[in-house]
C-alpha cells in the first residue's frame, strides 16, 4: 500500500503519511506543517488504532508528500483517552 499512497495525486508536498511497519494497520495522513511532537502524536494514534495497541513500542512508518525517504520510528500507542479525544 505504501507504494501506491505515497504517488498519489492528492498528496501535498507539506503532507505527512504513516503507516504500520510490522503488522495491518490503519494508513493515515496529517495535513499541513508539523513539528516533531505533532508528528509523535499522530504516529502513537495510529499505533493505537491496530492489534497492537497494548504492545509498549510500535514500529511507525512516516514520510513527507510523495517522498521516497521513509523514517521509521518506535512510539508507544496513544491512551484510549488521547486518541477518542482527538478523533475526528
Amino acid at each position: 500500500m505504501r507504494k501506491r499512497m505515497r504517488s498519489s495525486s492528492y498528496l501535498k508536498d507539506d503532507d505527512i503519511s504513516f503507516d504500520i511497519k510490522d503488522a495491518p494497520g490503519p494508513y493515515a495522513i496529517l495535513r499541513g506543517k508539523a513539528d516533531p511532537s505533532t508528528i509523535e502524536l499522530a504516529a502513537s494514534i495510529v499505533a493505537y488504532h491496530t492489534k497492537l495497541r497494548d504492545k509498549d513500542s510500535v514500529r511507525v512508518d512516516h514520510w513527507k508528500g510523495r517522498s521516497k525517504e521513509i523514517i521509521t520510528i518506535n512510539i508507544t500507542p496513544a491512551k484510549a483517552e488521547i486518541a477518542e479525544h482527538l478523533r475526528i
